[in-house]
Protein backbone atom coordinates (compact mmCIF):
# COMPACT_ATOMS: atom_id res chain seq x y z
CA UNK A 1 0.00 0.00 0.00
CA UNK A 2 0.75 4.14 -0.35
CA UNK A 3 1.79 6.41 2.18
CA UNK A 4 -1.14 9.31 2.14
CA UNK A 5 1.51 11.69 0.33
CA UNK A 6 2.36 8.96 -2.50
CA UNK A 7 5.89 9.04 -1.61
CA UNK A 8 6.32 5.56 0.29
CA UNK A 9 5.14 1.82 -0.46
CA UNK A 10 5.36 -1.15 1.17
CA UNK A 11 5.94 -4.55 0.30
CA UNK A 12 6.48 -8.34 1.79
CA UNK A 13 7.71 -11.96 0.99
CA UNK A 14 8.04 -14.75 2.66
CA UNK A 15 10.98 -13.78 4.39
CA UNK A 16 10.16 -10.26 5.03
CA UNK A 17 9.21 -7.00 4.56
CA UNK A 18 10.30 -3.46 2.85
CA UNK A 19 9.15 0.15 2.45
CA UNK A 20 10.78 1.74 -0.33
CA UNK A 21 10.44 5.64 -2.10
CA UNK A 22 8.49 6.13 -5.15
CA UNK A 23 10.36 8.35 -6.28
CA UNK A 24 13.64 6.38 -6.85
CA UNK A 25 12.63 3.21 -5.72
CA UNK A 26 15.00 3.42 -2.67
CA UNK A 27 14.69 0.84 -0.20
CA UNK A 28 14.12 2.90 3.07
CA UNK A 29 13.92 0.15 5.96
CA UNK A 30 13.76 -3.46 5.89
CA UNK A 31 13.22 -6.45 8.51
CA UNK A 32 13.53 -10.15 8.81
CA UNK A 33 12.16 -9.81 12.44
CA UNK A 34 8.94 -11.38 11.63
CA UNK A 35 9.86 -13.85 9.24
CA UNK A 36 6.67 -13.95 6.49
CA UNK A 37 3.94 -11.32 6.50
CA UNK A 38 0.67 -11.57 5.83
CA UNK A 39 -0.31 -8.28 5.15
CA UNK A 40 1.77 -4.86 6.09
CA UNK A 41 0.03 -1.28 5.18
CA UNK A 42 0.19 2.10 5.68
CA UNK A 43 -1.36 4.12 8.46
CA UNK A 44 -2.68 7.77 7.81
CA UNK A 45 -0.14 8.76 10.40
CA UNK A 46 3.33 9.93 9.13
CA UNK A 47 5.46 6.59 9.01
CA UNK A 48 2.69 4.27 10.72
CA UNK A 49 2.16 1.06 9.48
CA UNK A 50 0.29 -2.20 10.38
CA UNK A 51 1.65 -5.44 10.18
CA UNK A 52 0.59 -8.81 10.70
CA UNK A 53 3.24 -11.94 10.67
CA UNK A 54 1.95 -14.98 8.97
CA UNK A 55 3.28 -16.90 12.00
CA UNK A 56 6.11 -18.77 11.07
CA UNK A 57 8.88 -17.67 13.10
CA UNK A 58 8.35 -17.39 17.38
CA UNK A 59 7.00 -14.50 18.32
CA UNK A 60 5.40 -13.44 15.06
CA UNK A 61 1.83 -14.64 15.68
CA UNK A 62 -0.78 -13.96 13.04
CA UNK A 63 -2.92 -13.10 16.17
CA UNK A 64 -1.06 -10.15 16.79
CA UNK A 65 -1.43 -6.94 14.58
CA UNK A 66 1.89 -4.81 15.17
CA UNK A 67 2.04 -1.10 14.54
CA UNK A 68 5.37 -0.46 13.69
CA UNK A 69 6.96 3.65 13.08
CA UNK A 70 10.75 4.23 12.11
CA UNK A 71 12.05 0.82 12.18
CA UNK A 72 10.46 0.29 15.72
CA UNK A 73 7.55 -2.08 16.97
CA UNK A 74 5.81 0.13 18.73
CA UNK A 75 2.63 -1.39 19.92
CA UNK A 76 0.93 -4.61 19.33
CA UNK A 77 -3.09 -5.62 19.21
CA UNK A 78 -3.46 -9.54 20.66
CA UNK A 79 -6.65 -10.77 19.21
CA UNK A 80 -8.08 -14.46 20.09
CA UNK A 81 -7.63 -15.95 16.80
CA UNK A 82 -6.04 -15.05 13.14
CA UNK A 83 -6.11 -11.27 11.56
CA UNK A 84 -7.57 -11.88 8.35
CA UNK A 85 -8.19 -8.18 7.23
CA UNK A 86 -7.34 -4.97 8.45
CA UNK A 87 -9.27 -1.66 7.23
CA UNK A 88 -8.45 1.75 8.59
CA UNK A 89 -9.50 5.71 7.83
CA UNK A 90 -8.12 8.98 9.59
CA UNK A 91 -9.53 7.87 13.03
CA UNK A 92 -10.23 4.43 13.34
CA UNK A 93 -8.34 0.88 12.97
CA UNK A 94 -10.57 -2.20 11.89
CA UNK A 95 -9.27 -5.85 12.75
CA UNK A 96 -10.97 -9.02 10.93
CA UNK A 97 -11.14 -12.15 12.25
CA UNK A 98 -13.22 -15.47 11.01
CA UNK A 99 -16.06 -14.62 12.90
CA UNK A 100 -15.46 -11.29 14.69
CA UNK A 101 -14.55 -7.66 13.70
CA UNK A 102 -12.25 -5.05 16.50
CA UNK A 103 -12.99 -1.65 15.84
CA UNK A 104 -10.46 0.74 17.59
CA UNK A 105 -9.49 4.73 18.17
CA UNK A 106 -6.44 4.91 16.14
CA UNK A 107 -4.78 7.55 18.23
CA UNK A 108 -4.83 5.95 21.31
CA UNK A 109 -5.75 2.09 20.11
CA UNK A 110 -8.39 1.77 22.52
CA UNK A 111 -10.93 -0.82 21.74
CA UNK A 112 -14.03 0.55 20.95
CA UNK A 113 -16.71 -1.87 19.59
CA UNK A 114 -16.52 -5.97 19.28
CA UNK A 115 -19.02 -6.92 16.81
CA UNK A 116 -20.46 -10.31 15.14
CA UNK A 117 -19.92 -11.02 11.78
CA UNK A 118 -21.34 -13.48 9.14
CA UNK A 119 -19.61 -16.90 9.48
CA UNK A 120 -17.46 -17.68 6.72
CA UNK A 121 -16.59 -14.54 5.58
CA UNK A 122 -13.97 -14.28 2.84
CA UNK A 123 -12.82 -10.81 3.87
CA UNK A 124 -14.13 -9.16 0.92
CA UNK A 125 -16.99 -8.13 2.75
CA UNK A 126 -16.22 -5.37 4.86
CA UNK A 127 -16.32 -1.55 3.81
CA UNK A 128 -15.03 1.49 5.68
CA UNK A 129 -15.66 5.35 4.78
CA UNK A 130 -13.94 8.49 5.68
CA UNK A 131 -16.94 9.73 7.50
CA UNK A 132 -16.86 6.81 10.11
CA UNK A 133 -19.31 4.45 9.06
CA UNK A 134 -18.96 0.44 8.76
CA UNK A 135 -20.24 -1.60 6.46
CA UNK A 136 -20.67 -5.43 7.15
CA UNK A 137 -22.36 -8.93 6.61
CA UNK A 138 -25.42 -9.64 9.53
CA UNK A 139 -24.08 -12.57 11.27
CA UNK A 140 -27.36 -14.11 11.55
CA UNK A 141 -29.54 -12.93 8.51
CA UNK A 142 -28.20 -14.48 5.79
CA UNK A 143 -27.46 -11.48 2.74
CA UNK A 144 -28.24 -8.96 5.43
CA UNK A 145 -25.97 -5.48 5.78
CA UNK A 146 -25.55 -4.04 8.89
CA UNK A 147 -24.85 -0.21 8.90
CA UNK A 148 -22.25 0.83 12.01
CA UNK A 149 -21.24 4.43 13.29
CA UNK A 150 -17.94 4.24 14.52
CA UNK A 151 -17.95 7.18 15.70
CA UNK A 152 -20.68 7.12 18.29
CA UNK A 153 -20.81 3.47 18.51
CA UNK A 154 -24.07 2.61 17.43
CA UNK A 155 -26.22 0.93 14.74
CA UNK A 156 -27.50 2.85 12.15
CA UNK A 157 -29.37 0.54 10.15
CA UNK A 158 -29.58 -2.87 8.57
CA UNK A 159 -31.35 -3.74 5.37
CA UNK A 160 -31.44 -6.78 3.15
CA UNK A 161 -29.17 -6.60 -0.14
CA UNK A 162 -28.71 -10.10 -1.68
CA UNK A 163 -30.55 -13.65 -1.02
CA UNK A 164 -27.49 -15.52 -0.76
CA UNK A 165 -24.27 -14.70 1.31
CA UNK A 166 -22.57 -11.46 0.45
CA UNK A 167 -19.22 -11.86 -0.82
CA UNK A 168 -18.20 -8.33 -1.73
CA UNK A 169 -18.69 -4.85 -1.18
CA UNK A 170 -17.10 -0.77 -1.15
CA UNK A 171 -18.46 1.89 0.24
CA UNK A 172 -17.95 5.86 -1.63
CA UNK A 173 -15.24 8.13 0.37
CA UNK A 174 -18.16 9.97 2.08
CA UNK A 175 -19.82 7.28 3.56
CA UNK A 176 -22.91 7.99 1.08
CA UNK A 177 -23.14 5.01 -1.31
CA UNK A 178 -22.40 1.15 -0.62
CA UNK A 179 -21.74 -1.27 -3.79
CA UNK A 180 -22.17 -5.28 -2.95
CA UNK A 181 -22.20 -8.48 -4.90
CA UNK A 182 -23.34 -11.95 -3.47
CA UNK A 183 -21.51 -15.31 -4.08
CA UNK A 184 -23.74 -15.78 -7.29
CA UNK A 185 -21.58 -13.17 -8.77
CA UNK A 186 -24.33 -12.33 -11.32
CA UNK A 187 -25.55 -8.84 -10.10
CA UNK A 188 -23.91 -5.88 -8.55
CA UNK A 189 -26.05 -3.27 -5.99
CA UNK A 190 -25.57 -0.18 -4.73
CA UNK A 191 -27.47 1.33 -2.10
CA UNK A 192 -27.34 4.52 -0.44
CA UNK A 193 -26.17 4.62 3.24
CA UNK A 194 -27.34 4.54 5.99
CA UNK A 195 -31.26 4.08 5.03
CA UNK A 196 -30.06 0.95 2.70
CA UNK A 197 -32.79 2.04 -0.21
CA UNK A 198 -31.31 0.33 -3.32
CA UNK A 199 -29.67 3.14 -6.04
CA UNK A 200 -29.00 1.13 -8.87
CA UNK A 201 -28.75 -2.85 -10.12
CA UNK A 202 -25.63 -3.80 -12.72
CA UNK A 203 -25.78 -7.49 -14.14
CA UNK A 204 -22.51 -8.75 -14.62
CA UNK A 205 -23.10 -12.14 -15.97
CA UNK A 206 -26.09 -14.02 -16.92
CA UNK A 207 -24.50 -17.14 -15.24
CA UNK A 208 -22.30 -17.87 -11.84
CA UNK A 209 -19.46 -15.62 -11.67
CA UNK A 210 -17.13 -14.41 -8.85
CA UNK A 211 -16.65 -10.75 -8.29
CA UNK A 212 -13.09 -10.72 -7.08
CA UNK A 213 -12.83 -6.94 -6.49
CA UNK A 214 -15.39 -3.52 -6.10
CA UNK A 215 -13.99 -0.11 -5.93
CA UNK A 216 -15.53 3.57 -5.94
CA UNK A 217 -13.31 6.07 -7.75
CA UNK A 218 -11.80 8.45 -5.76
CA UNK A 219 -12.26 11.40 -7.22
CA UNK A 220 -15.75 10.79 -8.43
CA UNK A 221 -18.19 8.20 -7.05
CA UNK A 222 -20.14 8.42 -10.20
CA UNK A 223 -17.80 5.87 -11.39
CA UNK A 224 -17.26 1.85 -9.98
CA UNK A 225 -14.86 -1.03 -11.08
CA UNK A 226 -15.58 -4.26 -11.00
CA UNK A 227 -13.15 -7.45 -11.31
CA UNK A 228 -14.49 -10.98 -11.79
CA UNK A 229 -12.92 -14.05 -11.78
CA UNK A 230 -13.35 -14.82 -16.00
CA UNK A 231 -10.67 -12.11 -16.14
CA UNK A 232 -13.34 -9.12 -16.66
CA UNK A 233 -12.95 -6.09 -15.74
CA UNK A 234 -16.39 -3.54 -15.40
CA UNK A 235 -16.85 -0.08 -15.10
CA UNK A 236 -20.28 1.13 -13.80
CA UNK A 237 -21.71 5.11 -14.67
CA UNK A 238 -23.63 5.91 -11.47
CA UNK A 239 -25.00 8.88 -13.41
CA UNK A 240 -28.27 8.42 -13.68
CA UNK A 241 -30.97 6.12 -11.97
CA UNK A 242 -30.54 3.47 -14.78
CA UNK A 243 -29.16 -0.09 -15.75
CA UNK A 244 -25.72 0.31 -17.22
CA UNK A 245 -21.92 -1.20 -17.46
Amino acid sequence: SFNDEGTKFTASTERLFAIYSTFDFTKLTASTAFGGVRSINCLHHADLYLLVASGDKPGASPRRAKIWRDSQLIQEIALPSTVEHTLWNKTHLVLFTDNQIFVYELRTLSLKATLNHFPGNNCGALAISDSNILCYPCPNVLGQIIVHDCKENRLLHRFAAHRTEVSRMAMNATGTMLCTASKAGTLIRVFQIPSGDLLFTFRISNTNNSITSLQFCAQNSNYLLCGSGKNMWSVCYLGEKTQRS
